[in-house]
């Protein structure tokens, strides 16, 4: 127990230093509506060169209405302060998991570049899955329940799990999101992690899911392996976010934090309303 303590004292002050050196449900319930209709048109299919640039189109309509100045990305970015629930075997586990997390969320700030949002852990918290440990549903009931927004950060929990299981027992589901919650499975090659990270995280800031196998928000994301002698910088390399979803996470930016998680403004809605009405218009 000593040593588990001194250990999350160390990933406290590991986190400290990396803030200072800068170095799945939808969130909003007021565009829920806009995200299920979007999620049931692309679920199957993949993308074309005509999809993306009816998406593009789409944002540089919208970027010349009067409501995209208050819309648009925050400069420097903003950010979101996170309290991490760690599984404890996180720490006992992985090999050096304080550097390990620290440059998982080095990626994922990465992968949000651009996007006016960036991601600092604030708080952590050693938190048990026991029994939920492979019931992604479950344990983000009770992450909510027992580690309650605060209305200023984000929550994300943390689990080992045994990956024989996890899809038996949560559907075939490797993250789940609700209001300011969500909940992820920590895998045996951080670039995993990343990547699952920046998608779970994407959905508490606004992004939806999007069709194909290179965006943060393809519709299923899976495990995967990329040969590299820096696994990390490959993912960053491979993967970006489509661009209704830079537009949303740029407003995002601009989003007031709530025990509900992160809200846009109401003209930001409507704004963003209006891209995702002209992209299914033209599917």
């Amino acid at each position: 127990m000593a040593r588990l303590c001194s250990l999350a004292c160390a990933m406290c002050l590991a986190f400290a230093c990396l803030a200072a050196c800068r170095t799945s449900a939808p969130v909003d319930p007021d565009t829920d509506r806009s995200v299920s209709t979007l999620d049931r048109l692309i679920k199957s299919g993949a993308p074309t060169a005509g999809d993306i640039d009816t998406a593009r189109s789409c944002v540089q309509r919208a970027r010349a209405e009067p409501d995209a100045r208050s819309c648009r990305a925050q400069r420097p970015p903003r950010t979101i302060d996170l309290h991490l629930a760690l599984d404890p075997r996180y720490i006992s586990k992985w090999p050096g998991a304080t550097q390990r997390m620290a440059k998982t969320l080095r990626c994922v700030n990465r992968l949000y570049a651009g996007t006016g949002l960036r991601f600092k852990i604030e708080k952590l918290t050693t938190y048990e899955p026991a029994e939920q440990r492979h019931d992604l549903y479950a344990l983000l009931a009770r992450l909510r329940r027992d580690l309650p927004a605060d209305g200023k950060m984000l929550t994300m929990g943390i689990s080992v799990w045994d990956e024989r299981k996890i899809y038996g027992m949560s559907g075939g589901e490797i993250g789940l999101s609700q209001g300011a919650h969500c909940v992820v499975p920590s895998w045996p090659r951080p670039e995993n992690d990343c990547l699952i990270l920046a998608h779970e995280l994407g959905h508490l800031t606004g992004a939806v899911h999007v069709p194909g196998k290179s965006w943060v928000m393809g519709w299923a994301a899976r495990p995967f392996y990329l040969p590299s002698t820096d696994p990390l910088a490959r993912v960053v390399a491979t993967y970006r976010f489509h661009p209704r979803n830079v537009a949303a996470l740029r407003a995002a930016s601009r989003g007031r934090m709530t025990k509900h998680g992160l809200r846009l403004a109401p003209r930001c809605r409507r704004w963003l309303q209006r891209i995702d009405d002209c992209w299914r218009g033209k599917r």
